[in-house]
């Protein structure tokens, strides 16, 4: 008899990185594997589980909302949907208005991609090494060829300037540009950091030649860089804010956000089955809550400084740069990490593989001083 992993490498097409591991449950902040080891998990599938595994919030919601009902369409009114949207326009600020709840952020993103064109200028700027996700627009934003190449020709409409550098975007804009797409901080990148300004400066230029701002805050947002939302950094406001990740707390879920003049979509235009389902507004609601009510953005600042700090005190001659806002943290290396990767899988962490020489950390936002010492314990052990 085949076991799980060879059931998995047989009928799965072959996409993902695996790691040499057959995950069973969770609790907290760990998981465990089929033959019980407990590993401290600090990919939370790839920083979607923001409450860790297992947490009561969830459950308690799952279970409630399963007693009454889980299909509801959005033709159709409901009372916990209604629900989660008053509380997530009531922590927004208030020039954004609008939302459609979408099955993944890389849906949000496509969405973002049809209300700008529903606006008229198609030409969309977005950054080299930038993530938006794999779906077919998604991917024509995204600045990185090695998704690219193999699927193209993409989108039409899409230029591509460097990230942090204001003088190139400006040589990319034109009368044509509609658009510019950025996420506040490149995750898929390697958690690379911009200028204070950047953010600010781009704002600045949207208004002034009246192109939309698109903010991808999927994997920045709900408290994961110090603030509930990385935009609050730079002061800036977005035109389209797409967030998603943890905001079911490790259920499909993404979200579109716009101000009011965005609400162009005509009836039927843009629709989808599972959106906003009574589950899924049930555990984001709660989610939500919980977030806010305990301001878990603070305690993602308090715990990513002591993580920077852990990991800087590190002996380890192989680590190129330590980079990081909140619990949003990448060690770049200067060697290939898959070993290194294993190495710390082994010894009981498990995170993410971000690039050839790069690894992430994305660890919950609840997550205690505890488990920062054990982590920062297990990296100075494993990446020898």
């Amino acid at each position: 008899m085949l076991n799980y992993r060879e059931i998995e490498d047989l009928h799965q097409l072959n996409s993902f990185y695996k790691l040499p591991v057959v995950i069973e449950r969770g609790e907290g902040f760990y998981v465990y594997d089929i033959e019980g080891k407990k590993y401290l998990d600090f990919m939370c599938g790839y920083g979607v589980a923001l409450l860790g595994h297992n947490h009561e919030v969830i459950k308690n919601a799952i279970i409630e909302q399963i007693n009454k009902i889980i299909t509801c369409h959005s033709s159709l009114y409901l009372d916990v949907r209604a629900e989660f949207l008053e509380l997530l326009f009531s922590v927004l600020p208030s020039e954004l208005s609008r939302c459609f709840l979408t099955n993944s952020g890389s849906e949000a993103i496509e969405l973002a991609i049809k209300l700008v064109r529903k606006k008229g200028k198609k030409k969309i700027i977005s950054m080299e090494n930038s993530y938006h996700g794999k779906t077919f627009g998604a991917l024509s934003l995204t600045g990185k060829k090695k998704y690219r190449e193999s699927f193209e020709p993409l989108l039409q409409y899409v230029e591509f300037a460097k990230y942090n550098n204001i003088e190139d975007l400006m040589e990319k804009i034109d009368e044509e540009t509609g658009a510019i797409i950025v996420e506040p901080i490149q995750g898929e990148s390697g958690v690379i950091i911009p200028d204070e300004e950047y953010l600010r400066t781009i704002r600045d230029i949207c208004d002034e030649k009246g192109i939309i701002l698109v903010l991808d805050e999927i994997q920045t947002g709900l408290g994961r860089t110090g603030r509930l939302f990385c935009f609050e950094y730079s002061k800036v406001i977005p035109d389209i804010l797409c967030i998603g990740k943890g905001l079911a707390g490790g259920l499909p879920v993404g979200c579109v956000i716009t101000r009011e003049e965005f609400n162009l979509l005509k009836t039927g235009e843009h629709t989808s089955t599972f959106s906003a389902n009574p589950l899924v507004c049930a555990v984001a609601k709660n989610v939500l809550k919980f977030i806010v009510d305990n301001q878990l953005w603070e305690n993602a600042k308090i715990m990513g400084e002591e993580f920077l700090k852990g990991l800087r005190n590190l002996d380890n001659k192989g680590i190129k740069e330590i980079r990081g806002k909140g619990l949003m943290v990448a060690i770049e290396f200067k060697i290939d990490v898959k070993n290194t990767l294993n190495r710390l899988m082994k010894n009981g962490l498990i995170c993410c593989y971000t690039a050839p020489n790069t690894l992430r950390f994305l660890p919950p936002l609840n997550i205690r001083i505890e488990q920062i010492k054990e982590a920062i314990e297990k990296i100075a052990n494993g990446t020898y």
